[in-house]
C-alpha cells in the first residue's frame, strides 16, 4: 500500500511537473505575446500621436485657408465694388465725351459761320478800298483839273450836274 501511495505520488508528482511545465511554457509564452502586444501598442501610440499632429496640423492649415479665403473674399468684394465704381465712372466719361463731341460740332459749325462772314467783310472791305482808292484817284484827277488855269471854264461831263455844288 504504501507502494500503491508512492506510486500513485510519483504519478502525481508527474502530473504536477508536467502540468507545471505546461503552464511555465503557457506562462512563457503569453509573456512573450504580451511583449509582442505590448511592442504593438507603443507603435500603435506612436502613430496615434504622428497621425493627432498631423490632424492638429491639417486643422491648422484649414484654419489658415479659411483665414485667406475670408480675406481673398473681402478683397474681390472690394476690387468688385471698385469695378463699378470704375464702371460708373468710365459710362459718365463716355457721356462726357459724347457731350463734348457734340459741343464741337456746334463750334466748330460756328467757326466755319463765323469764318465765312470773316470772308465776306474782308471780301466787302477789300471791294471798299478798291472803289475808295479809284474815288481817291478820280477826286485826285477831278482837283487837278479844276486847278488847272486853261481849262478852268470847262468842266468835265461827269461834274456837269455839280456846277455851282462847292467841292
Amino acid at each position: 500500500r504504501l507502494q500503491e501511495g508512492i506510486v500513485e505520488l510519483q504519478r502525481h508528482n508527474a502530473r504536477v511537473d508536467y502540468e507545471t511545465k505546461s503552464y511555465s511554457f503557457a506562462l512563457e509564452k503569453t509573456r512573450s505575446q504580451a511583449v509582442q502586444y505590448e511592442q504593438a501598442m507603443a507603435m500603435l501610440n506612436e502613430e496615434r500621436r504622428r497621425l493627432q499632429e498631423a490632424v492638429e496640423m491639417a486643422s491648422a492649415g484649414r484654419a489658415e485657408v479659411d483665414s485667406r479665403l475670408s480675406t481673398t473674399m473681402t478683397e474681390k468684394g472690394l476690387l468688385h465694388s471698385h469695378f463699378e465704381q470704375v464702371r460708373t465712372e468710365k459710362e459718365q466719361l463716355h457721356v462726357r465725351c459724347q457731350q463734348t463731341a457734340a459741343e464741337n460740332s456746334v463750334l466748330k459749325s460756328k467757326i466755319t459761320g463765323l469764318e465765312k462772314m470773316m470772308q465776306s467783310f474782308r471780301d466787302e472791305s477789300a471791294a471798299n478800298q478798291e472803289r475808295l482808292r479809284v474815288a481817291n484817284m478820280e477826286k485826285e484827277q477831278l482837283q487837278k483839273q479844276l486847278l488847272q488855269p486853261t481849262h478852268r471854264n470847262m468842266v468835265p461831263p461827269a461834274l456837269q450836274g455839280l456846277q455851282g455844288v462847292a467841292l
